[in-house]
């Protein structure tokens, strides 16, 4: 019904379309003049027409009528979003299936590529997209540059969003705001900013003036500065942990608490306690307002040697049956302890103490080497003491 139109009974063929002639001169419709013949518009023609037409509307989800706006009715929605001013010249989508949005000088040549405003931008990548800014590139499969300026994407996959000079030249890499940075590294977040814009060889994707690094891969965080954790953010006051970038220095409000080992190349501070079931080592200070706490294993009474493999531990001896614990080196107690923490250069920190107050016990090394040491304990006070309990702790530091 909708190729058919509304005439007089005596004007139309109410049965069959026309036919299309299959032969004839091909050639363009000339006006009447003395001696020549004008072209007559004969009815084939004008359903062609028609039909054209009502094809196009119909086909855009709009319905034919009786009027001169059906056509723009049914393609003006469609075509409303891709709409350039008069003053946006020279753009170019050459890839297949690229598409060139409004903007100047924008160059879509990889294959369903998209130069969206701004300009001059290029996204010369497969499936790539450049959106806003100026003079951005997309040169990856996929890759995405987002505003800013002379910003490039080169890697597959890799994202730049904002900032100016920066570069994602990794596999599925990003670089956010900044400026002069590149990231060559796969699947990671980076943040820089540099003095001058770096060379950048799209061969050898690398790493040029980055601050943050975030990798995906791994989980790992880099950062050149100083991270803060709790506080005001706005204000950047408050912060209760604090990692110092520059100094190795780390601080806390509250405990430092590790099941492996901290390790610092400045300070270790907090204001609680500094916990680590590892090692604790620092080339500066290792500060706990609250105490220090390490691995200890407490041995069994009489259990010379000992095997206590943590870098603190304690033994002892009971005295039973009236047995007296007597003064000085005659009455010296050895302890040995295998402890395979224990090196050449290894500091080591006996102390002792008696359940006997009248007793004054004192420990030291009595002797020493790799993996073992043997602590003695005197009793130097007044008097002997019978049925005592004596006992010895140590805490070992390795140097680093």
């Amino acid at each position: 019904m909708l190729e058919k139109i509304l005439m007089a009974a005596d004007e139309v063929n109410t049965t069959t379309p026309p036919t299309i002639p299959t032969t004839g001169t091909a050639g363009y419709p000339q006006d009447t003049a003395p001696g020549v013949k004008g072209t007559p518009v004969q009815a084939w023609q004008f359903d062609m027409l028609h039909r054209s037409l009502t094809a196009i509307i119909t086909g855009l989800g709009g319905t034919f009528g009786a009027n001169v706006t059906a056509l723009w009715a049914a393609l003006g929605p469609h075509v409303r979003g891709v709409w350039c001013g008069t003053a946006a010249t020279d753009n170019t989508a050459s890839g297949d299936y690229s598409v060139v949005l409004g903007g100047a000088l924008n160059v879509a040549s990889g294959t369903a590529a998209a130069a969206v405003g701004g300009g001059p931008n290029t996204a010369s990548g497969d499936a790539s997209a450049v959106v806003a800014g100026t003079y951005g590139t997309a040169s990856g499969v996929s890759a995405v540059v987002a505003g800013g300026d002379h910003n490039t994407a080169s890697g597959d996959w890799a994202f730049v969003a904002g900032g100016a000079h920066n570069t994602a030249s990794g596999i599925e890499s990003a670089v956010v705001g900044g400026k002069n940075a590149e990231n060559g590294t796969a699947y990671s977040l980076g943040l820089g900013k540099g003095s001058s814009a770096p060379t950048v060889n799209p061969a050898a994707p690398a790493n040029q003036n980055l601050s943050v690094l975030l990798k995906g891969d791994g989980g790992d965080g880099l950062f050149a500065g100083t991270v803060t954790v709790g506080g005001d953010v706005d204000a950047g006051t408050g912060a209760t942990v604090t990692l110092d970038g520059a100094t190795g220095d780390i601080s806390a409000d509250g405990n430092i608490d590790s099941a492996g080992h901290i390790s610092a190349d400045g300070n270790v501070t907090s204001d609680a306690n500094v916990i680590a079931l590892g090692y604790v080592q620092a080339v500066g200070q290792v500060v706990g307002a609250g105490g220090l706490t390490v691995g200890t294993t407490s041995g069994t009474i009489g259990g010379s040697p000992y095997v206590i493999n943590k870098p603190s531990g304690s033994g002892g001896k009971q005295f039973s049956g009236s047995t007296w614990w007597g003064l000085g080196e005659g009455g010296e107690e050895l302890f040995v302890v295998n402890n395979s923490l224990v090196g050449a250069n290894t500091h080591i920190y006996p102390s002792a103490w008696c359940d006997n107050p009248s007793a004054t016990p004192q420990a030291s090394i009595k002797a020493r080497s790799v993996g073992q040491f043997t602590v003695a304990v005197q009793n130097n006070g007044q008097l002997s003491v019978e049925d005592a309990l004596v006992m010895f702790s140590f805490f070992l530091v390795n140097p680093s």
